[in-house]
């Protein structure tokens, strides 16, 4: 139906949605992998884009904080199909208070396939950064490095703060080196200087700074 009569579909998925919501509730009081395919089919079939979904997008975010992976990989791609940036938004921030390991190529990944402005996204996760554990923050790092420019002085700052986190630092120079062009005129000279760092523990730094100026 969606292939063939895509107006229709449509209309079927915004008519029926007392019927996902009821799903919803069933699934999240039985098995887990049912719950997880539940979220699979809605975003593939992107059943909360363009409409008010509230029970729908709070079943997915309980989803949230489940251990079974796929409950939370599949609840953050209903998330991403919504086309929401404030939702997907609000759904990382879940994500993180729940404490559970979720490797950031895979929210990374998630992200690209978001399905709303880019533009609008990348503004509102920068602006929680600091809500992030420092695993989502690598993840939110490298999306936008993936997908815009335009945070160049706001990488430099992190790189240049020495209280962030390595991962975070290395993030912000690999973001530096792509968007060369428009990076802060200093930002060579900070990179430079990481290649003169006598500390040998420290030599991910300057191998990530050579890649970053050869760029």
């Amino acid at each position: 139906l969606v292939r063939e009569h895509p107006q229709g579909a449509t209309r079927l998925l915004a008519d029926s949605l007392p019927l996902w919501e009821g799903l919803m509730a069933r699934c999240l009081r039985g098995e887990e992998m049912k719950a997880a395919y539940l979220a699979f089919v809605l975003a593939k079939y992107r059943v909360c884009a363009g409409r008010p979904c509230g029970a729908l997008q709070e079943g997915l975010f309980a989803l949230l904080g489940r251990k079974n992976l796929y409950c939370r990989e599949n609840a953050l791609r209903a998330l991403y199909a919504s086309g929401d940036a404030g939702t997907v938004a609000r759904g990382l921030r879940a994500l993180s208070r729940t404490g559970l390991f979720h490797h950031n190529k895979l929210v990374t990944d998630g992200l690209l396939t978001f399905t709303g402005s880019h533009s609008a996204l990348a503004q509102l996760l920068w602006a929680q950064m600091g809500e992030l554990n420092v695993e989502l923050q690598v993840a939110v790092l490298n999306y936008l490095r993936l997908s815009t420019g335009g945070y160049g002085p706001q990488m430099l700052a992190l790189l240049q703060d020495e209280a962030q986190d390595d991962e975070v630092r290395y993030c912000a120079i690999r973001y530096l080196g792509r968007y060369a062009d428009t990076a802060p005129q200093d930002a060579a000279g900070a990179l430079r200087a990481l290649l003169a760092d006598p500390d040998p523990l420290r030599w991910n730094y300057a191998a990530i700074a050579a890649a970053a100026l050869a760029r």
